[in-house]
């Protein structure tokens, strides 16, 4: 068994918030993505900094679900918000994460066509500015 503190613990729990936000249910999400964040935060600075971002990056991965399964709810503010919580993180290089990033700018683009504030979500993702 892993120990609570270890960085791999931060991997599971956000896997396990990817699975919950796949669910549906906003309330485990939260929970399982707050248990990484404490987990995270209580990780000693790292010595190799290639490695640092692991986290994070499954942290953003979950938050990106969690922005799919909103948009697909038609439930536009709460997968902005979770895409640009995603996009807060300091790493997004993943190939997984670029994928479900396109994945909801997919499901933002169908399910909202013209909105505003869809295209300045896409032009963060795809130029990095923001609106």
């Amino acid at each position: 068994m892993v120990g609570p503190n270890r960085g791999v613990a931060v991997r599971l729990s956000a896997h396990q918030a990817k699975a919950w936000a796949r669910m549906g249910d906003w309330r485990r999400v939260e929970v399982a993505l707050d248990a990484g964040r404490r987990v995270l935060e209580a990780l000693p600075y790292p010595d190799d900094l290639d490695n640092h971002f692991v986290g994070e990056d499954s942290l953003a991965e979950a938050r990106v679900t969690l922005g799919v399964v909103a948009a697909r709810r038609g439930d536009l503010d709460a997968a902005l918000s979770a895409g640009r919580a995603a996009l807060a993180g300091g790493r997004r290089s993943l190939p997984s994460l670029a994928m479900q990033t396109h994945e909801l700018a997919a499901v933002l683009s169908e399910k909202f066509p013209g909105e505003a504030a869809v295209a300045a979500y896409l032009d963060e993702v795809l130029f990095g500015t923001s609106a």
